[in-house]
């Protein structure tokens, strides 16, 4: 990920160059292979390079256009050949892409960016009409955030500069923290009041101070795949899949993929192993890295991973995450700007680096995506709703009683499902798990309610299909999950997912959901269209059970440090939590019982998280009353006494 950065005063005053030296220290690290500015008078740009393409070590960027129009770019664009074209070749002979992507907005203007595939974040300063443009692909797995000021705005592609290289620390924003603590955040906020993230598939055009966000891209709700027999589907599937990969690999350095034992991440190794050995592929090796825990007996995925491994013949890198894993790092020095930076544990993600650094890696093909979009779900309900709104009335029952028989419930407890799906008025928890946390304050969650009920996008059953809308919502918790970004000073590598590419995906939306799964045959279309190109033991393998036994096994090893941070839980002085339940949830974690735990263990990482940023000063509370209420005391929940306290957050 290369980094990008802007500053721009409306009044005219000169950009401060000692400013411009501060941010350039922060962003470096994210910029290896060498940076460069552009400053002239009220407007400075930067950019830091991260090269994993032949063409981006031929970019110069900030790109500037003969019309002086300035551009930073941070992506892979997979459609240069059909842009090239549709530029009549007024890009050169060799363009890079940031030069394509220039040349696309003096022909289009800010109507180009529905055209450019791929993963990316692009800013765009045009002086002819004083405009800022920044633009995000439809995923969003690139960031770029903002912050608008009376008399200035600045962006990155990072979250740091905008956060530290500023006068006054800036306040926490409470509903980010509702939405992480319930299921992710909503897209266009950050942990900072004042700092906002540009959405997905949007692009926010900013004119003497004032914003204007607009869409840029939106899957076609109308358009549906309709084929008279499975292998008509198999094959456009295999088109799109391949393709996917194959834009993934276009790389002039070695491509790393996760390799799991699931069929997802085996699928992506297979097709790769095959595009390079039909020459079709510009990268020249593809590893694996794969994860495994022999301690637990339900995910061991060894035996698994071996297959493919034998099948390439060659072994990749292996990770103990029984050794190495664990909970988030509970005593973290380094300076982090957002939650959730330390998902697997820091020992794990040190060796990933290891890994990266031996075989000289700079893409990670993850395997992101596939149970939600290739029917890995094995949930009826969306293709029960499609039936039943669309008056299929015969093919409804009969689905009904077949999943009913499948999945050992009654037809009519999925008849209430498929019910409220179908439903325009009812709002759906993000959670699958309806009933919130216990020790989350009632006031917090009426402050919020936003954050924890999902928007149902005004569900309009008579003009979508319910599996659409379901997909899009789906679509909405993948691109905040995959937009935290690594870490810094362990290392920088670029995650890219081929199970999201956007063709793909519109692919999935626009297809019966009974070609995606089955009753009886979850990733039915998968398990047909690679049935000779992933080994069977892998396509055949049953469902990968979900794991909770190693969290609960951490917890209770590190009961001592979890027990001395809960006891000064930020949380709880923020008034989010009830310190009593709260306490009593993790407790009861320690011994094993898992009630509440993937949300204890969110609630984890943003004390880790709170304690290092307002430790620091790097952040003070949304409130400019520093005096705030502790509902209860630890002494409170051990004691079972009542008292009221009130402290000072310093």
């Amino acid at each position: 990920m290369s980094v990008q950065f802007g500053v721009l005063h409306f009044d005219g005053s000169p950009v401060d160059q000692q400013y411009i030296g501060k941010v350039q220290s922060v962003i470096a690290p994210y910029g290896p292979d060498g940076g460069r500015a552009y400053i002239n008078n009220s407007i400075g740009v930067l950019y830091g390079a991260f090269e994993t393409t032949k063409e981006s070590h031929r970019e110069t960027q900030p790109y500037v256009s003969a019309s002086r129009v300035v551009t930073t770019w941070d992506g892979r664009l997979d459609n240069r050949e059909e842009l090239i074209g549709l530029l009549e070749g007024n890009v050169g002979d060799e363009p890079t892409d940031v030069a394509i992507v220039a040349a696309s907005y003096e022909r289009w203007g800010a109507h180009c960016f529905h055209r450019l595939i791929g993963d990316w974040a692009v800013s765009i300063w045009d002086p002819r009409d004083q405009t800022l443009i920044l633009g995000k692909d439809f995923l969003g797995s690139r960031q770029l955030y903002y912050s608008l000021e009376t008399n200035r705005v600045t962006w990155c592609s990072v979250l740091d500069p905008l956060a530290v290289c500023v006068n006054r620390a800036p306040s926490l924003n409470e509903e980010y923290i509702a939405g992480w603590l319930w299921s992710y955040p909503a897209l266009h906020l950050t942990p900072y009041v004042g700092i906002q993230s540009v959405p997905a598939s949007t692009c926010v055009l900013i004119r003497h101070g004032v914003p204007r966000v607009q869409n840029h891209w939106a899957f076609d709700p109308e358009s549906i795949t309709v084929y008279h027999d499975d292998q008509a589907y198999e094959e456009h599937f295999r088109t799109v899949f391949f393709e996917s990969v194959r834009r993934r690999l276009r790389s002039d350095t070695p491509v790393l993929a996760e390799l799991s034992g699931g069929m997802d991440s085996s699928s992506i190794v297979c097709v790769g192993d095959l595009l390079m050995a039909q020459g079709r592929s510009p990268a020249r090796r593809l590893d694996t890295i794969s994860y495994y825990d022999d301690q637990e007996a339900s995910w061991n995925e060894f035996p698994f991973f071996t297959i493919v491994e034998q099948r390439r013949e060659r072994a990749g890198f292996h990770l103990d995450v029984g050794r190495n894993g664990g909970l988030a790092s509970l005593d973290c020095k380094n300076m982090i700007a957002v939650p959730g930076y330390d998902q697997r544990g820091i020992e794990v993600e040190k060796e990933r680096v290891v890994c990266f650094k031996s075989n000289g890696n700079r893409i990670l093909l993850s395997g992101v995506g596939g149970d939600e979009f290739m029917g890995g779900v094995p949930s009826p309900v969306p293709e029960l709703a499609d039936l039943l709104t669309a008056g299929r009335l015969g093919q409804f029952g009969s689905q009904l009683k077949k999943w009913s028989l499948v999945k050992k419930r009654s037809a009519v407890h999925l008849l209430k499902e498929t019910l409220a799906m179908a439903s325009p008025w009812q709002a759906l928890p993000v959670s699958h798990n309806n009933e919130m946390p216990r020790w989350l304050r009632r006031e917090f969650i009426n402050r919020n309610r936003a954050a924890f009920t999902a928007d149902r996008r005004n569900f309009r059953p008579w003009r979508m299909r319910p599996s659409f809308q379901s997909g899009l919502m789906t679509l909405d918790v993948l691109r905040a999950q995959i937009g935290t970004p690594c870490l810094p000073w362990l290392g920088i590598y670029d995650t890219t997912y081929p199970y999201l590419d956007r063709d793909l995906v519109a692919f999935s939306l626009s297809s019966p959901c009974d070609q995606l799964l089955r009753p009886g045959q979850r990733r039915s279309l998968m398990r047909r269209a690679l049935k000779c190109i992933v080994p069977s033991e892998i396509l055949n393998r049953k469902r990968k059970a979900f794991v909770s036994r190693r969290p609960l096994v951490c917890i209770a090893s590190e009961w001592k440090a979890i027990e001395a941070l809960i006891k000064n839980s930020r949380l709880a002085d923020l008034g989010f939590v009830d310190i009593a339940s709260y306490y009593e949830g993790f407790a009861e974690a320690s011994k094993g019982v898992s009630r509440d735990l993937l949300f204890l263990l969110r609630a984890l990482k943003l004390e880790v998280w709170l304690n290092n940023i307002l430790e620091c000063g790097f952040a003070t509370p949304k409130s400019d009353e520093m005096l705030i209420h502790r509902s209860r005391t630890l002494s409170d929940a051990v004691t079972g006494a009542s008292r009221l306290k009130e402290i000072h957050l310093s």
